[in-house]
């Protein structure tokens, strides 16, 4: 059984009080960003307040061992996240309660609480969402077939997050459809390609030249990029990116440059331009920010990448979209949201099996590895804490 794809997920920008077990399972779709299915959540928790929370593909029926080394793994990930005390671990599910008391996944959320609390952590609650009902699994008076779904839909909480714009997908995946591109902008690209691709003198130059293009001259080209409305892009500019994104070493510079500025990029290049004279101890700085390890990438400029490469790749014949799916990937998985990243890594790898970095990112996330600054939540100050206002409950 592979390992679950973990997913760091998004934190409340607002404090929103949640006085019981239907409120709190009405505002989580609200800190994930979206509605979860067949997963498990752990809450995280510093004192009494909520400071971020990991999703993981709910595990299949599985031998009791297997399941305790689920359990093992996903409690570890939680005490990367610091100062963490407490914890509510919550079961979506699409199975059902049915006409008896039994709350479905009992047996691993069990093994989970247990973990847990073998772990020192506090376990506040532990909740199952079912497909007919929903309880507490610390709950001994849980009625037959659950208590009713309808009390989350009617807790105050959603009009309070609906107020402060807390939307939430249908998806764990998000937004992974591409863009739809005119055709006769996309026929022109694919002709601007072909003609990059096949003048072998033209292309020669370029490649020739590139390693010659003054720092500056390279940093403020993919400044640009960034900072303009990918629709605006003409098909010779798309073109002319997708040609160079082919290249790896172009590919990997332009990911570390947006997402983690001007100067990591630059030191990006630096380490590319010495990787080619067979220097490989000079890799090591722009190999460990893609291999998630150094400071959190500028989460701005990492969707505005996004929202560009979408575009690109919407734009791309289908021979060249495997680079800008492949870096949808990377930027996706460095927000912590593996699912997400393993969409577009399996639509690279559809396109081209052996693309080497689809592959590594592909291997991460099955391996259940997120980036490490994914667990730096930050310590809040509590002079910056906005509360929502409650409004009478109906």
């Amino acid at each position: 059984m592979r390992q679950p794809h973990p997913t760091m997920l998004e934190r409340m920008p607002t404090v929103i009080k949640a006085d019981a077990g239907q409120d709190f399972l009405a505002l989580l779709p609200r800190l994930t960003g979206y509605q979860p299915r067949n997963s498990v959540v752990l809450v995280a928790f510093r004192g009494k307040r909520t400071c971020g929370a990991i999703r993981f593909d709910l595990p299949d029926a599985a031998p009791l061992a297997v399941l305790r080394r689920f359990a093992t793994s996903m409690i570890g990930m939680l005490c990367k996240i610091p100062e963490v005390d407490a914890v509510v671990p919550v079961a979506y599910t699409d199975e059902c309660f049915g006409a008896t008391d039994a709350v479905p996944q009992a047996l691993f959320m069990d093994v989970l609480v247990h973990r847990a609390e073998i772990s020192d952590f506090h376990v506040r609650d532990s909740l199952c969402v079912a497909a007919d009902g929903w309880a507490s699994f610390l709950d001994p008076d849980v009625p037959a077939g659950g208590r009713p779904l309808g009390a989350i839909a009617a807790s105050p909480v959603n009009g309070l997050a609906d107020a402060e714009g807390m939307d939430v997908r249908s998806d764990v995946r998000g937004d992974t459809e591409l863009p739809t591109v005119d055709l006769a902008r996309s026929e022109r690209v694919a002709t601007r390609l072909r003609r990059l691709r096949d003048d072998p003198a033209g292309a020669g130059a370029v490649a020739a030249g590139a390693y010659e293009l003054a720092d500056l001259a390279l940093s403020e080209f993919l400044e640009y990029l960034l900072a303009h409305s990918p629709d605006s892009l003409s098909p010779d500019i798309v073109a002319a990116v997708l040609w160079v994104l082919e290249r790896p070493v172009f590919r990997d510079v332009a990911i570390i440059h947006w997402a983690f500025g001007r100067l990591a990029g630059l030191q990006a290049l630096e380490d590319q331009l010495r990787s080619t004279l067979d220097d490989p101890a000079e890799e090591a700085a722009t190999g460990l920010l893609l291999w998630g390890e150094g400071p959190r990438p500028d989460p701005e400029r990492v969707d505005a990448a996004i929202a560009l490469l979408r575009v690109l790749a919407a734009s791309a014949p289908r021979s060249a979209r495997v680079a800008p799916l492949t870096m949808l990937a990377w930027l996706t998985w460095a927000l912590g949201q593996s699912s997400r990243a393993s969409v577009f890594v399996a639509a690279a790898l559809e396109i081209d099996r052996e693309y080497g970095l689809a592959s590594l990112i592909g291997a991460m996330i099955d391996g259940g590895r997120l980036p490490e600054w994914a667990f730096e939540v930050p310590i809040v100050d509590e002079s910056t804490v906005r509360y929502a206002t409650r409004t009478a409950a109906p």
